[in-house]
């Protein structure tokens, strides 16, 4: 597994500005040459260059300080950790088995979940400009956020929402001069390659779920969606406190991902330590430290991942819908004193 993923990031810095990043001969034959299987590359030209640097390493060094690079980003998450206490978003990532393969594979949302822990921790500061700025990183993985616009939108947090909007707008023209004007054509062209959606019957989120079903599995999935995003405007509207936002934000993104797999199921941490850490029914308690043990995860590698998809999908609607219907104050934010 150790070339599984990055190899990707690593080929795409090569061939980016070249007129071949979604070339499946030219990325294929270069990962082949790097001694692995083919990865499609499903990122934005901007998101390559974020990996030039590294692709013009050796692939072995590269491949190390990316290594280094993910787990400083789980451990800078855990030090600066605002959804609770740090000592709770050890043990979660530590038991991670979407942190654990993250790192075995070199997929990057350990870097998705320290964008989320500083998007919090600005937005506390009152620095919406620069909390908008990275917002907008998460264009590299667009599908993760497409919660963000409903959540600023809604808690009318306009000087985040504004500058995360001519970010997006920036990096998407910086795309065009590295890659052409027909880089959207091209890219979508990959995406609808076999190999781009090698197993949807896995993924832990509704896509997944609706799998299973012989027949009108979009409409479910699209009434699931949304329900989903009405309960999640609903918290957005009752609770102000960024934790709160950002946790169910990325959640969502997880669960309306038309494109996840185990390894991205990392961004419910935020959530995860979110519930433990706050008055809560004990029942979603315990189910939350079911999702921080390997179990879940281990039942969408078997003959019915259906089983850790209801796991993992049903908490986050679970929560979500404690949250919209409940007001409780004691789930407000902690005492500062006691997030340190």
């Amino acid at each position: 597994m150790w070339n599984h993923d990055f190899i990707q990031f690593y080929s795409a810095g090569r061939l980016l500005g070249t007129g071949r990043l979604y070339d499946p001969g030219s990325l294929f034959g270069l990962e082949r040459k790097l001694g692995t299987g083919e990865v499609p590359f499903h990122r934005i030209p901007a998101y390559a260059a974020g990996f030039k640097l590294l692709s013009l390493l050796p692939y072995p060094t590269a491949r190390l300080l990316w290594l280094a690079v993910s787990a400083s980003a789980l451990a800078l998450s855990i030090a600066i950790c605002p959804f609770g206490h740090r000592s709770l978003a050890g043990i979660v990532i530590c038991w991670s088995q979407p942190a654990a393969l993250c790192l075995a594979v070199g997929q990057d949302p350990p870097i998705l979940l320290l964008f989320a822990t500083a998007t919090v921790l600005l937005l506390r500061a009152r620095k919406p400009a620069i909390a908008g700025l990275v917002v907008s990183l998460w264009s590299g993985k667009p599908h993760f956020g497409i919660g963000f616009p409903l959540l600023l939108g809604v808690q009318r947090r306009w000087r985040a929402f504004f500058a995360a909007a001519a970010a997006v707008l920036t990096i998407a023209g910086t795309s065009f001069l590295m890659e052409g004007a027909d880089w959207p054509v091209r890219l979508v062209s990959m995406l609808k390659m076999p190999v781009s959606d090698r197993a949807p019957e896995r993924m832990p989120n509704l896509r997944g779920l609706a799998s299973w079903l012989p027949s009108g599995s979009f409409l479910l999935e699209a009434i699931l969606a949304l329900a989903a995003i009405l309960l999640a405007w609903r918290i957005f509207v009752l609770y102000d406190d960024p934790e709160i936002g950002v946790a169910v934000t990325v959640a969502l993104g997880l669960l309306l991902g038309h494109h996840a797999y185990l390894q991205d199921a990392l961004v419910l941490a935020p959530l995860l330590v979110l519930v433990l850490d706050r008055e809560i029914p004990d029942w979603l308690r315990v189910w939350a430290v079911i999702l921080v043990s390997p179990l879940p995860y281990f039942l969408l590698t078997t003959t019915r991942p259906y089983a850790g998809q209801l796991l993992i999908a049903g908490f986050v609607f679970a929560v979500v819908a404690w949250l919209a219907i409940r007001t409780r104050p004691e789930f407000q934010t902690p005492e500062p004193a006691q997030l340190l």
